[in-house]
């Protein structure tokens, strides 16, 4: 992309603000539906890369030593907290909203350790996604069998994880200058309409 994609500039907003807005948007609206109190959402940045100096507040876990890709990321969260699920959204997807992150929520059910969204592009994405206690002890097993070749991709062909349809904006991934472009066009050519 030529810079880290959390700094991009979308329409007047990171891509990391993005992500970070709809992570806390859907979250604070789960929280209202099952009649918690509403609190602003328990928003943690994973990995060491830089971010959105909006977002410098926000409290960050370290990668995993030794491990890379996001499977680093998520591996330190669960170890941190390995009781608590966790919403995970890479910062791709520049139409991603809280409806797209109350989406993968309402799909919890036991049984399910992973639900990954799919992706406009027809293929699941463990970067939005949501992923249970349960599935720290499938990404470890990976970890100790494959070492540094183990990815976060281990669960997407689990019995335990469900590939779940998103609003087809929300799961629009941009991973070249080129596809950002696009969706730009889209958008202001949609908002001409």
């Amino acid at each position: 992309m030529g810079q880290p994609k959390a700094l991009l500039d979308f329409h007047g907003k990171t891509l990391g603000e993005i992500a970070a807005r709809a992570l806390s948007d859907g979250l604070e609206a789960q929280r209202s539906r099952e009649g918690a109190a509403p609190r602003r959402a328990n928003l943690l940045l994973l990995g060491g890369g830089v971010v959105p100096p909006a977002l410098k507040a926000l409290p960050r876990l370290d990668d995993v030593p030794g491990v890379s890709g996001p499977l680093a990321g998520v591996l330190a969260a669960h170890r941190w907290a390995p009781l608590a699920a966790w919403v995970v959204a890479a910062c791709d997807h520049p139409w991603l909203s809280g409806e797209d992150i109350r989406g993968l929520i309402s799909q919890r059910r036991p049984g399910v350790w992973a639900i990954l969204a799919m992706q406009s592009d027809h293929r699941p994405c463990p970067t939005l996604a949501l992923y249970e206690p349960q599935a720290l002890a499938v990404l470890e097993r990976a970890l100790r069998a494959q070492g540094s070749a183990a990815r976060l991709a281990e669960l997407i062909d689990h019995p335990r994880t469900i590939v779940c349809l998103l609003g087809a904006r929300g799961t629009v991934n941009v991973n070249t200058p080129a596809e950002l472009a696009t969706a730009d066009a889209q958008d202001k050519a949609e908002r001409k309409i």
